[in-house]
Order: structure tokens, then sequence, then C-alpha cells
């Protein structure tokens, strides 16, 4: 205490100066409008400021939680855009009665279910690709959903624990996707090439269809894996050799593999009983 009084003692001067200081700014500020208004615009401004710094670190650090509701809420408008769709294609339906078969068009109940979740381990170096995400049984994800993101299609699961999953990304040597040519509808596989991981193939599109450069590849629907109309890529090189039956063509992928964080698993309620009738014809 006696250092502290020693202290206070040697910087008198100063500390009398500081307080007659203030004394005079709080005087001049209270007696004199422009000097008034000049101090609280000043102030004002740096509160503000301060704010502004303190809100951008709040939402640098809460980024994660906003892209998973960001994530939930896509997946809930996925749904809805599909209840809306079947409705409208079901309005310009009646209720038909053909001896024992009956149609109701007010059935309007959901195919497809969107699952969100985070990219927790993603490889796109290499031949086989494999993607990781934290959502398991425990969420009802199960083996051979469909996998998209908001860019378009990304892959296939393949593995299942209580809490995680992993998936074939579309950058695997045996990924297959039925697609279409959306402009044309004609059908098609694409497979990525191997080695560059913007691109990839599409196959079996015959030499007298009509593709061009910039036609977008979607999802076919004809598997129970993804709905159609999901962006695949868009065509970016098409060559015919001599007397081949079938184009080359490589197409530019939708998603870019480097960066994506969060995708949406797709539980197709129909599958099994799809599954089951074409597994009779087999």
């Amino acid at each position: 205490m006696r250092q502290l009084f020693e202290l206070i003692y040697s910087y008198r001067a100063f500390i009398t100066f500081v307080i007659f200081e203030v004394i005079c700014l709080w005087l001049i500020i209270g007696n004199s409008r422009m000097h008034n208004a000049a101090f609280f615009n000043t102030s004002n401004r740096l509160v503000a400021s301060t704010f502004k710094v303190k809100n951008e670190v709040y939402q640098y650090f809460s980024l994660t939680s906003a892209n998973r509701d960001l994530a939930r809420e896509n997946a809930f408008l996925r749904e809805i855009i599909e209840k809306e769709q079947k409705q409208l294609q079901l309005a310009e339906l009646e209720i038909f009665n053909l001896d024992t078969l009956s149609i109701n068009p007010l059935d309007t109940t959901l195919q497809y279910e969107y699952i969100p979740a985070r990219v927790i381990n993603n490889s796109f170096r290499f031949t086989n690709n494999y993607i990781t995400v934290d959502k398991g049984r425990s969420a009802g994800i199960e083996p051979e959903m469909g996998v998209i993101s908001s860019g378009g299609i990304v892959g296939q699961v393949k593995m299942v624990s209580g809490k995680y999953s992993t998936i074939f990304s579309l950058l695997h040597s045996e990924m297959f996707v039925s697609s279409m040519i959306e402009r044309l509808g004609v059908f098609c596989t694409a497979k990525w090439q191997g080695n560059n991981p913007a691109l990839a193939n599409l196959l079996y599109v015959p030499r007298h269809v009509n593709v061009q450069e910039g036609d977008r590849i979607v999802t076919s629907g004809y598997n129970s894996i993804f709905p159609p109309g999901i962006p695949v890529g868009v065509v970016e090189n098409v060559e015919i050799e001599g007397n081949e039956t079938f184009y080359n063509i490589e197409i530019r992928l939708a998603n870019d593999f480097s960066r994506i964080s969060y995708v949406y698993l797709i539980s197709n309620k129909h599958k099994l009983e799809k599954d089951s009738l074409e597994s009779i014809n087999e």
C-alpha cells in the first residue's frame, strides 16, 4: 500500500492535470451544443464499430451452427417442393375406378426424404475416392442411399455405423450414374474419367443424337437411388471417331468436390418395393 501511495505521489502533477482536463472537457461538452454533438457522434461511431467487430467475430464462430441450420432448412424446402410438384400433377387427374382398380390422386405421400449431414472427411485426388459424413444408422441412414449437395449429385452411401457413414464419391471408378440430356430427353450414363476431379465422361449417347456443348446433364430417375432432375454436369466437349456408334463426350461436373461441406442423403420410401418387383424379372 505504501508503494502505491508513493507511486501516486510521484505522479501527482500528471494525475492532477488529467483530472482537470476531464473536468474541462465535461464542462465544454455540457455547455456547448456543437461540442456536445461532435462528442456523441464520435462516441456513437466508436461504439458502433466495437459492436460491428464483436458481431463479426460472433458470426465467424457461429458459421458451423448456421450452416447446419441452413442444411436442415434446405432439406425441408426440397421436401416441400416435391410435395407441391406432386400436388400439381395430381390436381390434373380425377379419381379413376376401373373394375377393381382405384387410383386416388389425393395421395400426396412424399417419395423422398432428404437428411442433411456434415462432411467430416473427403478425398478427391485418388482413383477411388470416399466421403465421410456425421450421420449414421441412428439418423435413418442406410447403405445405397443417394447423396447430393446444393450443387448436384455427390455419390452413394457405401457403409454405415451408428453415427457415421462413408460414401462412394462420384469420383470413384465403380460409380455409374443413370443420366439424361435434359434438352433432348436422351438417356445415358455418367462416369468419372479417373484423373481430373472436375470432369467426367458421358457414355452411350448414339451418334444420331444432336448433343451440343453446354447441354445440361441431370439424373434420369431410372434407378431408385436419385430423384430425377438432379444436376450432374454440363457438356464441355463432343467428339465422334470414324464409324463409332457412340459419341465421346466430356462433361464438367456440377459439383466442386474440393469444397463440399454439407450434403443431403436421400431416403427413397419406394425403393424396396421397386427393387423387389424388378428382381422378379431378373
